[in-house]
């Protein structure tokens, strides 16, 4: 037992009790003699108890029970014959444990995790965790140890492990453990001596030109002389495979290469030994990455073929290299994304885009700094379905309508299948996983007719063998009072297609809208019906269809025809989440009361790059609707003032706004203009930015499992550049669903020279994008 202090300089406050003493003489003096000694004691014993309080007086007991936690490496890099035999030296240990004892075990790889928590048990049972064992997370192990340590016992950390650490550092959390008088015992388990290849490094440069050549560097390293199998692979394919003759230590190989086409690029090395000259596989390969830069280059991206060949041809024009897919190709991969300086989408409804496009296409440029051109037509923005979705946040307008514009009156007949397969769940994984079609249908409708306006017409028609009107077609009013209606729909029977579409027909006929068009859903096939006399009537009476197909049972054939022939679209969609936008796309469209059409000649209302080399620009014969947002540059606009050219800064990238098209339906007097391709290089250029940081030079290293980012400011005169404020954005190797970026904010460390560190423990390429400004300056690398 003993006495201790958490504060001890309170105890300097002893020194008032001589001060006590002296001025107790007079203020007692009166006092008798005992009374005057008695209370003279009580003061200088309530000071002292004072004194002992500020000073945190503890007294310590010592204890004799011991708490232990074993530390098992499960890592590779321990072989399972001593993973074994370290769990057999805590089943030797178990039973040697006092009565008041107890024991725990924590396992780890790269993260521990406890296998048995603190038990009086001298049995152990087979070590059923299994941690991520790519990794060696010693820090991770002792941290979680001695956590586990209950404050009335004697704390001991027993670490069974090779010591090849490769996350974080064990070496603090030690310093840690120690403070608090924890005791650290290791048991090494060595590797026992045997044969080994492994890939040591592969080394490729970090950035070189397009067509440049340069050299690979391969080492392997043996453990005795052998023969081996190498082959090197480029962005997953294989190039070159021979045999080699390794000598016992390190052999180095150097692979030839010409730079191939812009954009990031892989390579692996892998070597195969025979059977008893390797002990593991696991350090069998290694990987390495560059990035070739080239000529600038754009991704168009059209909503429907063909539609891109003027802008490409304007591009070319003004030098600029580009590639043309349709919307249903775009990458969403942001790594295959930042190949290209710019993405152009040209007239892309947003149902056209597939799952997780959007993310990919924030962080491209947000994080990475890249370009987006947005190109207008009949069915892009408020008419595509943008409203209130991640691309229109990127936008620098937004999809409200221009308030002086008159919207004609338009009656819209859903036609949705509710046959007993659309009770079935969605499927395909994912928060809709367990929602049934038919409840997603009936959103969808919402969502549809919820576009409207209250002037429109609308009727939701349902059928399985027979149909049945489950909203009569009328003024719309209120949406919200056909919410009940629409959900009353419940799943049925057979299938009879061309019932519902009759009826829906039948009600069109009579009504006197300008606009009339009806959207038929179905999940599966159906026979008969007199299609052929039902498309005439619809052609009488100028009414417009467009199908949804919903999986892969569908009579694509039928519906596609049914869509030609009606006027309309044709959507053949396997997931059931994307409803809500199509039929949002398609009540747009059937109003059309975002298109604007009739000719006008675009005015100026605000300096812009874009239109710094164009003098006089021709008319346009219409553009999408739309407002502007305050931040951004209003460049052009219509005679009624609404946007035709708009652009912002959108995070590190930047993004441009065109509401007419880029074809002859609008642009027709564009297209044949001598400055059409002036104007497009303009505009891909400013989307493009500069990837020249001037006096900017960024660097990343990876150290273990940290990669450090390094910046150095340098002014033009050769002068550090201080008090900047870098702000790295770290986009990781891709995984599935949407990609994650993170934001690094490095700190300034010597005259112009800015750090950052962040983990980098998963497998593959990271993109990274410094930006750096102070008051009155910017710059990015």
């Amino acid at each position: 037992m003993g006495i201790s202090f958490t504060q001890p300089l309170g105890l300097l406050l002893l020194a008032l009790i001589p001060l006590t003493v002296l001025l107790a003489r007079d203020s007692l003096a009166a006092l008798p003699r005992a009374r005057r000694r008695f209370s003279l004691g009580l003061r200088v014993v309530l000071l002292t108890l004072l004194v002992l309080a500020v000073a945190g007086t503890q007294v310590v007991q010592s204890v004799d029970n011991l708490a232990v936690v074993f530390l098992l490496d499960r890592s590779d890099s321990v072989p399972r014959a001593q993973q074994d035999a370290a769990v057999d030296f805590v089943r030797a240990a178990l039973p040697h444990m006092g009565e008041r004892d107890q024991a725990a075990v924590v396992a780890f790889g790269s993260e521990a995790v406890v296998d048995r928590p603190l038990s009086a048990d001298h049995t152990l049972p087979d070590v059923a965790s299994k941690p991520a064992s790519t990794f060696s997370n010693l820090a991770d192990a002792i941290r979680l140890g001695t956590a586990l340590f209950p404050p009335d016992a004697q704390g001991r950390l027993v670490l069974l492990s090779d010591g090849n650490e490769n996350l974080y550092s064990a070496e603090s959390a030690a310093r840690l453990a120690a403070a608090r008088g924890v005791r650290l015992d290791v048991i090494p388990l060595s590797t026992p001596p045997g044969r080994e290849v492994l890939v040591e490094n592969l080394d490729a440069p970090g950035q070189i030109r397009e067509g440049e050549r340069f050299d690979l560097h391969i080492t392997i390293r043996s453990t005795t002389e052998t023969s081996a199998t190498l082959r090197l692979l480029a962005d997953g394919s294989l190039i070159g495979q021979q045999e080699v003759r390794l000598s016992a230590g390190t052999t180095t190989f150097v692979q030839p290469m010409a730079a191939a086409g812009k954009g990031f690029h892989t390579y692996s090395a892998e070597i195969t030994a025979p059977a008893g000259a390797d002990t593991r596989a696991e350090n069998n390969h290694y990987s390495a990455y560059n990035f070739v830069a080239g000529k600038p280059r754009v991704l168009l991206v059209e909503g429907h073929p063909d539609e891109a060949a003027p802008l490409r041809q304007a591009l070319t024009a003004a030098g600029i290299d580009s590639d043309v897919i349709a919307a249903a190709d775009i990458p969403i991969d942001v790594a295959r994304l930042a190949t290209y300086e710019a993405v152009t989408l040209v007239n892309v409804p947003l149902p056209a885009l597939p799952n997780g496009a959007q993310p990919a296409l924030q962080t491209y440029v947000r994080d990475l700094g890249r370009g987006l051109l947005v190109v207008g037509g009949e069915e892009s923005y408020g008419a595509g379905g943008y409203s209130r979705s991640l691309l229109e946040q990127m936008l620098p307008v937004t999809m409200d309508l221009p308030s002086q514009l008159e919207i004609p009156a338009v009656a819209m007949v859903l036609v949705i299948d509710r046959s007993g397969s659309m009770a079935s769940p969605q499927g395909g994984g994912g928060a809709l996983n367990n929602v049934s079609k038919i409840e997603l249908a009936k959103e969808a409708a919402f969502q549809a007719v919820s576009q409207l306006n209250s002037r429109d017409s609308v009727g939701v028609v349902t059928f399985d063998t027979e149909a049945a009107w489950a909203v009569p077609l009328t003024k719309l009013g209120d949406p919200a009072a056909l919410r009940d209606k629409i959900g009353s729909i419940g799943p049925g029977g057979g299938t009879y297609i061309y019932s519902g579409l009759a009826e829906a027909v039948a009600a069109l006929e009579k009504s006197n809208a300008r606009a009339k068009h009806i959207v038929l859903l179905t999940d599966g096939q159906s026979g008969g019906g007199d299609y052929p006399g039902l498309l005439a009537r619809m052609s009488t009476g100028k009414i417009t269809l467009s199908t949804v197909g919903l999986g892969s049972d569908v009579d694509a054939s039928l519906l596609n025809s049914l869509a030609a022939q009606g006027g309309g679209r044709f959507y053949n969609t396997l997931d059931a989440g994307s409803l809500p936008a199509i039929f949002a796309h398609e009540s747009h469209l059937a109003s059309r009361s975002y298109l604007i059409e009739h000719p006008f000649t675009p005015k100026r209302t605000a300096p812009s790059p874009i239109l710094q080399n164009i003098a006089d620009t021709p008319p346009l014969l219409g553009y999408v609707g739309t407002t502007v947002r305050p931040e951004a540059v209003l460049a052009l606009v219509s005679d009624s003032g609404d946007p035709v050219l708009a652009h912002w800064q959108y995070g590190l990238g930047r993004v441009a706004a065109w509401t007419s098209d880029a074809k002859g339906r609008w642009a027709s007097d564009w297209i044949g203009w001598k400055d059409f391709p002036t104007f497009w290089g303009a505009a891909a250029r400013w989307a493009m930015g500069t990837d020249n940081g001037g006096g900017l030079q960024a660097r990343v290293e990876l150290q273990d499992n940290q990669a450090r980012v390094s910046l150095d400011a340098v002014s033009g005169s050769g002068e550090p550049i201080n008090q900047l404020h870098p702000l790295a954005a770290v986009v990781p190797p891709a995984q599935a669903g949407a990609p994650v970026s993170q934001s690094l904010t490095l700190r300034q460390t010597a005259p112009g020279h800015y750090e950052g560190t962040f983990p980098a423990g998963a497998e593959g390429a990271y993109l990274v994008r410094v930006q750096a400004g102070a008051p009155g300056a910017a710059g990015s690398s």
